[in-house]
């Protein structure tokens, strides 16, 4: 309440706050025990409603995060809309997670084209490492760093850090309709 209340800068969020996770997380599930024996004690059909609803209320957060698969630290609450109401407002993807994504979906791209021996360079915006860490294991994609031409640009969408380089967009990462990340064609 604090970090709201004072516009705290929680940069990506919930990393901030990991450490009072477990114990909120036993608070509420004591707080639902003991509300659900309240209820249960006046009436067995509202604490079953009630129940219903609480089950019912963790199923579809389930579902959140079966939709949002692998990027289920992109879950914003509907307190800001979702992750919709979250784009540009908040670090979505902070530390460039969909780049597995999309270096498979440029290896995809080129594999279509036939060229398997050609090597290209690619710009990254954002932390570098998960892109060398990708393109370790392919050897055809290479970090164009400072002034090299790059062939190809990868971007996350926060921070409008898809709008720094121009390019055509060969590939767009989504989630639940929203763009999260796209690959770019420079050549």
């Amino acid at each position: 309440l604090m970090h709201v209340a004072g516009h705290g800068p929680a940069f990506s969020g919930m990393r901030h706050f990991t450490f009072v996770v477990p114990p909120l997380a036993v608070l509420a599930g004591l707080g639902f025990d003991r509300a659900l024996a309240l209820l249960e004690s006046k009436s067995r059909a509202i604490a079953g409603a009630a129940f219903a609803s609480v089950f019912l209320w963790f199923l579809w957060t389930g579902s959140m995060l079966a939709r949002l698969h692998p990027h289920q630290y992109l879950y914003f609450n509907e307190f800001v809309g979702g992750l919709a109401g979250a784009t540009h407002k908040f670090d979505t993807d902070y530390w460039v997670n969909i780049m597995h994504e999309a270096v498979s979906g440029l290896e995809d791209v080129l594999d279509r084209e036939g060229r398997s021996s050609a090597q290209y360079m690619v710009a990254v915006c954002g932390e570098s490492l998960p892109f060398e860490h990708e393109a370790s294991v392919r050897r055809r994609l290479k970090l164009a760093i400072g002034s090299v031409p790059a062939d190809f640009f990868i971007a996350p969408t926060h921070g409008h850090c898809n709008d720094a380089i121009d390019g055509k967009v060969i590939l767009r990462i989504e989630r639940m309709g929203i763009l999260i990340g796209v690959v770019k064609d420079r050549r």
